[in-house]
């Protein structure tokens, strides 16, 4: 026994700390344009929506390439989840629309106790730069983050499939994803965690990162759509 654990700590140990340092893609995306506009605020300007936008831009799409990379990598190295392109079917956007349904009801019941700091600020930083937001709301935030706390997440934990694997995946990825939004016990910890469940489980049943992307995608640009079409 002595023999197999110290590989498998230090397996572990290796995995938390890859993990760790792939969570800071989450947020390095967006540090471009909020160094931009950290320099023009020190100079008593204002960013322009548009600099900011192309700055998102090419460092989101550098980052959703080498993520990419990364996560195809690891699935051809070991892939005992099978992970694969798969068709998808009307009862598939049946079931990520009653997902998206039963995430919004959880969000309305939430909204009572106010808004969690992390909306605040994207609503803070889509006043000044509405179409920066929108394109990080509805494109990047869910491509890198469904790469990063579900594909990539899961190619380092949670590799077998069974049952106690599959649900201590959609657990601690949900988990994950809920505290790197809502990093305090609040009920607001509650939503994101719950968003972060119907994805983890669409992810781990489908075996198709896509799948879980459309659910994302459609939880933050229906209310950007709304927030940034003509009233």
């Amino acid at each position: 026994m002595h023999s197999s654990f110290w590989p498998w700590i230090k397996q572990q140990s290796g995995a938390v700390l890859a993990f760790a340092g792939l969570m800071l893609a989450v947020y390095g995306y967006q540090l471009p344009s909020l160094v931009y506009a950290g320099v023009l605020k020190h100079h008593h300007q204002t960013a322009s929506d548009w600099v900011m936008l192309a700055l998102m831009v090419i460092t989101g799409a550098v980052e959703i390439y080498a993520l990419s990379r990364l996560y195809r990598r690891r699935l051809r190295q070991n892939n005992p989840l099978h992970i694969q392109r798969r068709p998808f079917h009307g009862r598939d956007w049946g079931e990520i629309l009653g997902l998206y349904a039963l995430i919004l009801a959880v969000e309305i019941v939430i909204s009572q106790f106010g808004l969690p700091e992390n909306q605040v600020a994207i609503n803070q930083t889509r006043t000044s730069w509405p179409l920066m937001t929108f394109f990080m709301s509805v494109l990047f935030a869910p491509t890198i983050e469904e790469l990063v706390f579900r594909g990539l997440f899961m190619t380092y934990f949670w590799r077998q499939d069974d049952r106690r694997n599959n649900c201590w995946a959609v657990i601690t990825s949900a988990l994950v994803f809920g505290l790197t939004h809502e990093p305090r016990l609040s009920w607001f910890l509650v939503t994101y965690t719950t968003m972060g469940l119907g994805m983890a489980f669409l992810y781990r049943q489908k075996r198709d990162l896509r799948y879980a992307f459309a659910l994302h995608f459609t939880i933050n640009a229906l209310p950007s759509l709304i927030w940034i079409l003509p009233h």
